[in-house]
């Protein structure tokens, strides 16, 4: 599992959403306990939609990005992603889906992967998934929640429409009551409306990972943050005493592709976070 929190951000005043996890990926261990599989997984996207008229050839009468994080089955959550990142690309009509018509679609995606793959793996097959972002059709910042539910004996998912109050987040996967404990102490040690309280869901997190006390969460803290029409991940830039080292989802990646070099934002530590509008 994981931990992961989805909030509207206004510390700048106008509103962008931001998405913050770990980024360990564990499973119950054959004699109990928790097993780490992974600490530098990927929890939180960026997936881009493009809407044309008529072929590929065809007027785009919209092109933007929204955000996609998960916790529980890494192979449902992903294999679904792989499927709509694509689709998404792919889009034909005049005019553009909400993205509560997004949600649908996806949440038509998980719900057939999940009934094929619980035939193996039972509960274990299930994920949660938030997806946030700026809605194609009015410009509006919207949360949404797929969890799962047993229905008949079967797994299905209904969509949950997040808070967007001053204040409010949506958390996802493990230790939710421990998780907001520690968020809700990062908010009443600053001033309400300053910019380290409109960061408290990122302070909790990291508590939740530095504190060692939840088998599954850990690693790093991830950071995704959603503009008007475009959501991207935040990498990580470390200064340290020699060359600098950059970090995106926790690998190093460097910064050069033959003559290109990255572009994507860095961020050294929190203070230093460029919004995308930045790059």
């Amino acid at each position: 599992m994981t931990a992961i929190a989805c909030y509207v951000q206004r510390e700048h005043g106008e509103p962008f959403l931001w998405a913050v996890a770990d980024s360990r990926v564990s499973q119950l261990g054959a004699f109990g306990g928790n097993q780490i599989l992974n600490d530098r997984a990927t929890k939180i996207f960026a997936v881009p939609y493009r809407v044309r008229t008529g072929t590929d050839a065809g007027r785009v009468v919209r092109a933007g990005s929204f955000g996609y994080c998960f916790s529980g089955s890494s192979l449902t959550a992903l294999n679904t992603h792989a499927l709509f990142a694509h689709l998404l690309r792919h889009l034909r009509g005049a005019e553009c889906p909400r993205l509560i018509d997004i949600v649908e679609f996806i949440r038509g995606l998980l719900h057939r992967y999940v009934v094929d793959y619980a035939l193996v793996a039972a509960e274990r097959a299930a994920c949660e998934c938030a997806i946030v972002g700026f809605c194609p059709a009015t410009g509006r910042p919207e949360i949404y929640v797929l969890s799962p539910e047993i229905v008949d004996g079967e797994f299905r998912y209904h969509v949950e429409i997040g808070s967007l109050d001053d204040g409010s987040y949506v958390l996802l996967g493990d230790a939710k009551p421990e998780v907001r404990a520690l968020i809700e102490q990062a908010k009443a040690r600053y001033n309400p409306g300053s910019i380290n309280w409109w960061r408290a869901p990122w302070h909790g997190i990291n508590a939740a990972i530095v504190s060692g006390q939840f088998p599954s969460i850990g690693g790093q803290v991830q950071l995704g943050v959603g503009g008007r029409g475009e959501f991207t991940v935040i990498g990580r830039m470390e200064p340290g005493g020699g060359p600098i080292g950059y970090e995106f989802l926790g690998i190093d990646t460097g910064t050069r592709v033959g003559p290109c070099r990255l572009g994507i934002p860095y961020m050294a530590g929190l203070e230093a976070f460029q919004r995308p509008e930045h790059r």
